[in-house]
């Protein structure tokens, strides 16, 4: 039997219908959320649909919510164990003020006004845009391909004004090395400076990091 052109197209079309239905990739759900789901939906196909519809988003919802809520509980516990006995900047205002001098919350007490005094410091911002002009030329003249004498002076001006601001951060650096009894590094000034309520930039973090680690060791 000959079919016509008009049969032959709609036998053409439902044939790639059928052979793109076949090569769809089929997803498998498990979980209470979708097992649930399909008992409710078994009584008909208006129920399942529903049901099926429900089930697999409140799921997938539950499960997100859930490994935000890990991810977060494992990023704090990780900053808890990195702070160490600077955890003790929890302390409440009370605790801070009748601290001795001697004691954990006394030290960090010590490096809060040190840190303070930065902040309010004329001559310490002063020396911090002075260390980023210096960073900003060298990287400019990297990139322009300077001389090899230009490169030099760059990297003696950037280092003449890091240790300015070395020297500035040195009464907050000595403070938190004395006050910390683990590694202080940038995450962990930044982390206690929030507690604190102290506001340094990250290059004054920096700075107190580098040179508090060199004091420990």
């Amino acid at each position: 039997m000959r079919l016509t052109p008009r049969a032959t197209r709609v036998a053409l079309i439902a044939a790639t219908v059928a052979l793109g239905m076949a090569l769809l990739p089929i997803t498998h759900f498990a979980g209470p959320a979708f097992a649930s789901a399909g008992g409710g939906g078994g009584g008909g196909g208006d129920g399942h649909g529903g049901g099926e519809g429900v089930g697999i988003g409140g799921g997938k919802g539950a499960a997100d919510a859930g490994n935000n809520a890990g991810g977060q509980n494992k990023g704090n516990g990780a900053l808890a164990s990195q702070m160490g006995a600077l955890n003790a900047s929890h302390a409440s205002a009370q605790a801070f003020h009748n601290a001795a001098p001697n004691s954990r919350v006394g030290k960090i007490a010590a490096y809060k006004a040190a840190a303070a005094a930065l902040v309010s410091s004329a001559a310490f911002a002063a020396d911090e845009a002075a260390l980023k002009a210096a960073k900003d030329k060298l990287a400019a003249d990297l990139l322009a391909h300077a001389a090899p004498g230009v490169i030099t002076a760059d990297m003696m001006a950037v280092a003449t004004a890091q240790a300015k601001v070395n020297a500035d951060v040195a009464t907050a650096a000595a403070a938190l090395a004395a006050a910390a009894n683990k590694g202080v590094t940038q995450g962990v000034v930044t982390a206690l400076d929030a507690r604190l309520g102290v506001n340094l930039d990250a290059t004054a973090a920096a700075a107190i990091a580098s040179q508090a680690a060199l004091l420990q060791k």
